[in-house]
């Protein structure tokens, strides 16, 4: 999966095992002094993610902050998430890019319906370098930067 990112839009494509295309999606993306955050892709299999937490970090000294959001997927209809990030040291992280200084932020999401669990990992030059979900469905999901 190739990641382009562009202000206030984000692109993301979806790759065979042989670099081609089979789908590509739009998503939101809001970048300012404070906070980045991205809603994240749910086009094909995708869309349980609407039950995890969404990228998010912020750019200050905050180290720990909640959002609450209302979200629905199936049959899970108005269900309040709340979300629970904490920002963690820089670390380094070995990607198609070379080593790149990140910055881990973890989201933990409690509901009705369960607990899910995120890691992100944010480079101040590419943005969500790393994106790992656990889900509601008892699966993880991983999405990549890659280079072209």
């Amino acid at each position: 999966m190739i990641l382009i990112i562009a202000k206030l839009l984000l692109s993301f494509e979806y790759l065979d095992s042989n670099k081609k295309e089979i789908a590509r999606e739009r998503t939101g993306l809001v970048e300012n002094k404070i906070n980045i955050w991205l809603h994240p892709p749910r086009n094909i299999d995708l869309d349980v993610l609407q039950l995890s937490a969404f990228p998010y970090i912020k750019l200050n000294a905050v180290k720990k902050w909640k959002w609450e959001l209302q979200a629905a997927y199936g049959s899970y209809e108005s269900t309040l998430l709340t979300h629970y990030y904490k920002k963690h040291h820089e670390q380094l992280y070995d990607s198609n890019f070379g080593q790149l200084k990140c910055v881990l932020v973890e989201a933990i999401t409690k509901s009705s319906i369960g607990t899910t669990t995120a890691e992100f990992l944010y480079n101040n030059d590419l943005g969500f370098v790393k994106m790992k979900f656990s889900t509601i469905e008892d699966t993880t999901i991983t999405l990549e930067m890659l280079k072209e």
